[in-house]
């Protein structure tokens, strides 16, 4: 708009001194107190721009409640459109899951698995198009005579299943395995994890695409860390990455998996050369807990999440950092705080974060909270941006322990 003002002020002299030159020229009728360059103009000069729509969210949020398990679909304009009990449509009985079990939501699916002894079950939905499946014992461990067997823990994703278990022999030491079944193939396969510290076990795992890395520490001295990478496709060992006590954490982007020290300085493997490719740093980039994590890129942008320590726990606030600029550009303690006070004005929540989760490319984020003010519903879910821009609440009877963001129109 301000792009005209100097042109349309030049046009206006233009014609203002023309008539003042030819003072002595009759004015034309037709044309009489018309100007064709006016009314356009004006026309432009007086329209305001449109303002944008909020976006229209979807997610899919997760709870249990006196054993059953619920996934609540929830849209930023209408609010709940579904609620299904999982426990039911995936035949999914308290006996199943019990001691030994964990949920474990990703951006495709929700899945339950179960585990004792030698025992393992799994109940799975794929979030997009709702199909189920379910399988019981998967990749049984073969009995032994004097021999000890026990899974330590079963977990996965559409594509893979996997456990981690001990073998213990009357006379002899642990040695620990990966257990791997291949949904595509229906094979299962067994990797050693090498010089494992049975006392210690298991610290994390995560997968990306066909690749698996699970952290421990070395057997014959815990304060080194290790990360053994597995092929998940062909059931093999790429490699065994040690380091010294330096190691904090890692996570994948793509094929890459970028390792981060306390320094915050990093090198980054790629799994498929098996050679590491560059490395940097990332000055006050903040962590989670795990030490191996899933989280999302945007190019040089990855999501983290910042600890704070809240009343009676931690508070966990997602942030988005940018490797390159080394610093955070969204989200963290200031955007938390903007947050919380306009939640208390507009909704009158006082929001303790539960479960989030973040689109990158857009700001867009969505937070499952518990209300911590008295007298109103004890949870619902945040619909913002980290500017701010648009803010919207859906309050729930229940309080949300896992949220996907399905989808932003």
């Amino acid at each position: 708009m301000l792009r005209i003002l100097p042109f349309l002020l030049v046009v206006l002299f233009t014609l203002f001194s023309c008539s003042s030159d030819n003072g002595n020229e009759q004015p034309d009728p037709m044309n009489e107190g018309t100007d064709p360059m006016d009314e356009p103009m004006q026309e432009e000069m007086e329209e305001e721009p449109a303002e944008p729509d909020d976006p229209s969210i979807d997610v899919s949020v997760f709870y249990e409640n006196e054993g059953t398990e619920y996934q609540v679909d929830i849209n930023s304009d209408i609010g709940i459109e579904q609620t299904e009990d999982l426990s039911n449509s995936l035949g999914i009985t308290p006996v199943e899951f019990s001691n030994f079990s964990n949920r474990v939501v990703d951006e495709r699916s929700v899945s339950f698995y179960s585990w004792y002894s030698t025992q393992t079950n799994v109940f799975q939905k794929d979030i997009s198009d709702g199909m189920i499946s379910s399988l019981e014992n998967y990749c049984a461990l073969a009995e032994e005579p004097n021999v000890t067997y026990w899974i330590e823990f079963a977990t996965g994703n559409l594509d893979y299943l996997y456990y981690v278990y001990y073998r213990l022999p009357d006379r002899g030491s642990f040695s620990y395995f990966v257990k791997i079944f291949n949904k595509t193939t229906g094979q299962c396969s067994d990797v050693e994890l090498p010089m494992f510290n049975a006392p210690v076990g298991v610290v994390s795992s995560i997968i990306e695409g066909d690749v698996l890395a699970v952290n421990y520490r070395r057997e014959d001295n815990s304060a080194i860390p290790i990360v053994v990478l597995i092929d998940l496709a062909t059931g093999t060992l790429i490699e065994a990455l040690e380091f010294d006590d330096q190691f904090q954490a890692a996570t994948f982007r793509d094929t890459e998996l970028i390792l981060i020290n306390k320094d915050r300085s990093y090198q980054i493997y790629d799994t498929e050369s098996r050679t590491f490719t560059s490395n940097g740093t990332a000055m006050d980039l903040p962590l989670p807990l795990e030490t191996l994590f899933n989280t999302k890129f945007n190019n040089t942008q990855l999501l983290s999440v910042q600890l704070f320590a809240g009343p009676s726990s931690q508070i966990f606030i997602p942030v988005i950092y940018d490797l390159d600029a080394e610093t955070v550009v969204a989200g963290g303690g200031f955007f938390s705080s903007d947050l919380e006070i306009a939640a208390l004005e507009q909704f009158t929540v006082v929001p303790f974060y539960k479960t989030y989760d973040v689109d990158i490319e857009s700001d867009i984020v969505v937070i499952g909270y518990e209300n911590r003010l008295g007298g109103g519903k004890p949870g619902g879910v945040i619909f913002a941006n980290f500017d701010l821009e648009f803010l919207k609440v859906i309050e729930l009877d229940f309080i949300p322990e896992d949220i996907i963001l399905r989808a932003i129109r």
